[in-house]
């Protein structure tokens, strides 16, 4: 069975159209000529309302790390495809979509340009989901601050960060005094209540790119960034202040709490995040054993 161009080019058209990832065509003077079912779905706009009409009106792509236009900036130069990430798709219907994919150049019978061809898929879905998945992995269910194993880490790139470039950082660590006490009179709830209003009093009085965590269940480490020991002492201070005159609520009750903190200034010649986090827990304890509701400095 032969078939002719016209035929060729109807079958071409509808498997265009029925792929998952959405197709768009445009010419040299960035004007729609094609669209397939996919991409009119995640857009919101039909093949026959696009048709004709610039890229950028009908299809507005824009980069999510500056919310510039990715065409014309991403169109290839070469016969070579531009792949790109997290591009940013605003529907008619006021949803942003993250898109990856890529642009191919469309070439004629004559080794001419002819126009471009875009190539893309809706990750929004599973890169929500993955969000998800790694802040439940990394951050404390209760408190959601950062957990134990991801403020290794954290404390480890910042230890690795400092043989190439001196900086004065510290870290604080902060027990709740007598804090098997809440739970022994008031219950789990209680206690995951006051864990969540710390938490909060923690973010609150350090800076936004310090970084807090939660240890264990009344253990807390804190990174401080850029900041000389004087500095560190005086954000325990503050930190140990606050607690104290807050009123900690739940059902109704007002309870009470102090801290106990130590205060470790990161040495330069410092390579181990488990070393350095141990010598930040030994001068908390100076704190502790010196009967709470203070700071000590290493």
């Amino acid at each position: 069975m032969e078939y002719t161009e016209q035929t060729k080019d109807i079958l071409f058209n509808q498997m265009l159209s029925c792929m998952s990832e959405g197709i768009i065509a445009i010419d040299k003077k960035l004007e729609v000529l094609f669209t397939n079912r996919a991409a009119a779905r995640l857009s919101g706009r039909s093949e026959k309302l696009a048709a004709g009409k610039d890229v950028n009106q009908v299809f507005p792509l824009v980069l999510s790390h500056n919310l510039l236009p990715l065409i014309p900036a991403y169109l290839p130069q070469s016969g070579r495809p531009n792949y790109f990430f997290d591009v940013i798709l605003r529907n008619c219907y006021g949803q942003s979509l993250l898109i990856d994919g890529c642009i191919a150049r469309i070439i004629d019978e004559k080794e001419e340009l002819s126009g471009y061809v875009l190539l893309f898929h809706d990750t929004s879905e599973i890169k929500r989901l993955t969000a998800v998945v790694n802040f439940h992995e990394n951050n404390d269910p209760v408190t959601r601050l950062y957990n134990r194993d991801s403020f290794y880490v954290q404390l480890q790139i910042l230890l690795d960060n400092c043989k190439r470039r001196t900086s004065n950082n510290a870290v604080l660590y902060i027990e709740i005094d007598d804090f098997r006490r809440i739970n022994d009179i008031s219950g789990i709830d209680t206690e995951d209540n006051i864990l969540k209003q710390f938490a909060t009093i923690l973010r609150a009085n350090i800076d936004r790119k310090d970084i807090p965590a939660r240890l264990a269940s009344d253990d807390f480490a804190v990174i401080l960034r850029d900041c000389a020991r004087e500095d560190s002492v005086a954000v325990a201070k503050r930190v140990l202040k606050t607690c104290e005159d807050y009123e900690f609520k739940h059902n109704g009750n007002i309870l009470k709490i102090t801290l106990s903190i130590g205060v470790y200034p990161i040495s330069e010649d410092e390579t181990n995040a488990k070393d350095t986090l141990d010598k930040a827990y030994r001068i908390c304890k100076v704190s502790h054993e010196a009967g709470g509701n203070c700071v000590s400095s290493g």
